[in-house]
């Protein structure tokens, strides 16, 4: 007996994300969706983990800028409390 041979459907990087963000957007279970785009729910837990991966490193490379941000604005609040400080001891 000869087995058809199947192939699988290879998805790119939005795709992935927009099926996995049905998931996050609507109140669909990973196998209701599983279901719907023919993708084992293996899969879909595999993809969501390495986008949230990915999406964490990618915030991580802000953080810097951020912190700089964060300095500066200690700088000038500390510098404001001083103002307020002498102003209220006069």
């Amino acid at each position: 007996m000869d087995k058809l041979k199947e192939t699988r459907k290879r998805y790119g990087y939005e795709e992935k994300r927009l099926i996995l963000e049905e998931h996050f957007n609507s109140s669909l279970s990973l196998s209701v969706i599983s279901r719907k785009y023919q993708v084992h729910q293996v899969t879909l837990y595999n993809w969501k983990r390495s986008l949230c991966m990915s999406d964490k490193e990618a915030n991580s490379s802000s953080i810097p800028s951020n912190i700089q941000e964060i300095l500066a604005e200690n700088e000038r609040l500390k510098k404001r409390n001083k103002h307020f400080e002498k102003a209220v001891s006069n």
